[in-house]
């Protein structure tokens, strides 16, 4: 599908103060509260990765470098213009800190990424508790087994129970799916952490819940002796908990295409749509395909429709996607070459039918990471722009 790419108006430029800040309180004006654009960081390689639109604002988590300190995670929270409330809260120790993936609970915020306590150490799932004003951590856990652990995603249970996904090395051989499980009782809580594996990496990139089941997806490496030109192939891998039992279930997508599982959502028990970036080996060019896997079936039942296939440009890639009722919306960066070019969000019906295509961006520069939907029905997006040698926190909202 081809549309005409349309841009929201960039409205304000940098400001050098601590946090790059597109506009002053007083250059608030009406359109701003239809589209705006702005700039945060600390003057390094900084990238936002979640954002989450609160009732009088956003919540924006990410991640700075620090000359003296690393990587560390930062937490911005704005008014609904962009403007910050409040002083940012850091994250982290002395080394690499990495926030991957942020979601609300009914402690206030929790964030997921990773942790290296020693500078030529290995890194630990890092699992952290902000308060309901986003001013203070809570607690915090960093885990794993005995190499490189990773958290990409995370689920809240009603009860408030947390399970978080990612992966983690097994001697030095290769990656396993890492799932842990956090159960609270009063002021206690109790940390259960397994991993599972069949092929020689398996990376989990989201979780969902299914009839009382973990269902997790990412992608995969090739078996051994794979000729075909292949590095990546989607997975999903079912995990009854209590059993310890779990079902993988391999695809690949095409002759000569990667794919990889970004989300996952669910539609109904058991049925789930994908969002994958999908790039043909030979061309580099990539598109974004949501595919559907029906799990009550067996064997497990895989699409690729056409009708689901997104994208402009050369290079297509997804980095988040959320469905509500019969609706569909994607958030990723689209550009002709590289892997940087302008933020999208696609708008649509869960058929592909009704495709719209909102662009913040330049065309060279930008990545789209996070995104949700704000209140009045728009979008609130975040990711990095770049310069040559350094990048900064993007928050840009967008309308219809």
């Amino acid at each position: 599908m081809k549309f005409k790419k349309k841009y929201s108006m960039l409205l304000c430029l940098f400001l050098p103060v601590w946090l790059f800040l597109s506009c002053d309180r007083d250059e608030i004006s009406v359109l701003q509260s239809e589209s705006f654009l702005k700039f945060y960081g600390a003057g390094m390689r900084d990238m936002g990765m979640q954002v989450i639109s609160l009732d009088e604002g956003y919540l924006i988590m990410g991640n700075i470098e620090d000359p003296d300190r690393g990587q560390d995670i930062i937490v911005i929270r704005t008014d609904r213009f962009g403007n910050t409330v409040q002083f940012p809260i850091i994250i982290g120790g002395k080394f690499k800190d990495e926030g991957i993936a942020m979601k609300a609970n009914d402690q206030g915020f929790i964030l997921v990424g990773s942790t290296r306590k020693q500078e030529s150490g290995y890194s630990n799932a890092y699992i952290v508790q902000l308060n309901a004003e986003a001013t203070e951590v809570l607690w915090e856990i960093d885990t794993g087994f005995s190499m490189n652990d990773e958290a990409r995603d995370v689920f809240v249970h009603e009860n408030g129970d947390i399970a978080v996904c990612g992966s983690t090395e097994i001697d030095g051989e290769g990656l396993n799916v890492l799932l842990i499980e956090v159960n609270f009782t009063d002021d206690t809580f109790q940390l259960d952490i397994r991993d599972y594996g069949q092929s020689e990496d398996e990376i989990a990139t989201a979780i969902s819940i299914s009839n009382g089941r973990y269902v997790l997806a990412g992608y995969a490496g090739m078996p051994a002796g794979n000729t075909s030109g292949i590095s990546w192939r989607p997975f999903a891998l079912k995990w009854d908990w209590a059993s310890n039992i779990g079902i993988l279930g391999y695809r690949t997508i095409g002759d000569n295409h990667n794919g990889k599982i970004i989300d996952i959502e669910k539609v109904a028990d058991g049925n789930y749509y994908l969002a994958c970036h999908v790039e043909d080996v030979e061309t580099q060019e990539s598109y974004v395909q949501v595919a559907t896997l029906d799990m009550n079936r067996s064997p497990w039942q895989w699409t690729f429709p056409e009708n689901l296939q997104f994208g402009e440009g050369n290079r297509n890639s997804v980095s988040e996607m959320k469905i509500s009722g019969d609706k569909l919306y994607l958030a990723g960066t689209s550009s002709e070459s590289s892997d940087r070019g302008d933020m999208f969000i696609m708008d649509g019906n869960l058929d592909g039918s009704g495709t719209e295509y909102l662009y913040q961006g330049d065309g060279n520069s930008y990545q789209a990471i996070g995104f949700d939907i704000t209140a009045e029905g728009g979008f609130i997006l975040t990711g990095a722009v770049y310069t040559s040698e350094q990048s900064a926190i993007v928050l840009s909202k967008l309308r219809n």
